[in-house]
């Protein structure tokens, strides 16, 4: 590349001097300029591409039966970008939805109505459930064939109603334990109050003989 430069500024020079004309000597000057540019500003050159950048902040996601689930990611792109999802599992493999930016968006029927995509390239699965559990890897492309790949894998849990019951049922059984306890102390009070009060009749009494004697 400094070759290049030095030669052409041997040409300049030697059309500078009389053996070429000016407007060769501004279109070898422009020449020129833009080679030295490319060396000393290699992003000027344009076929220098930076490529895609793309992050995956939750890569493990766990969730209920019902739930709504987002499947958060973020990118950036110099060209145009393309962006599909696909689901996979050990019995098969799906492509959810794809979409070019600013261009068209094609969404799988079976998830056309529980399904909402973002700007930033994420995606929102409406009403989860079990059979939804697996992996969704994100391809992301563009305009100068750069492409990057990640996946998310989704575990979705059924509501475990057993448990709740036996919570319930503990708890109804330590407020009747609570409750049986209150009335054996106020009982237990009860009698004991009965049990003074006959003493105290049975004193009076005895003062009463020792008096009439």
């Amino acid at each position: 590349m400094m070759g290049t430069v030095l030669f052409l500024f041997v040409l300049l020079c030697l059309d500078h001097g009389g053996q070429g004309t000016p407007q060769s000597a501004k279109i070898l000057q422009s020449e020129a300029t833009f080679s030295t540019s490319a060396i000393t500003n290699p992003c000027a050159h344009p076929f220098y591409d930076k490529g895609i950048m793309l992050l995956v902040p939750e890569p493990v996601i766990n969730a209920t039966v019902t739930q709504d689930v987002l499947l958060s990611v973020e990118y950036t792109s110099n060209g145009t970008p393309w962006v599909q999802w696909q689901y996979l599992s050990s019995w098969k493999s799906q492509c959810i939805i794809e979409w070019k930016v600013n261009s068209y968006i094609n969404i799988s029927t079976s998830y056309n109505q529980r399904i909402h995509k973002y700007d930033n390239g994420s995606i929102q699965l409406e009403r989860v459930e079990v059979r939804d559990t697996g992996f969704y890897m994100i391809t992301v492309s563009d305009d100068f064939g750069s492409t990057k790949q990640s996946t998310i894998i989704l575990n979705v849990h059924e509501i475990r109603y057993e448990e709740f019951f036996f919570v319930a049922v503990f708890i109804a059984f330590l407020a009747a334990g609570s409750a049986a306890l209150v009335c054996l102390m106020w009982a237990c009070n009860k009698c004991i109050n009965i049990a003074q009060r006959g003493k105290q009749h049975r004193r009076e009494e005895i003062e009463l003989r020792i008096i009439s004697d």
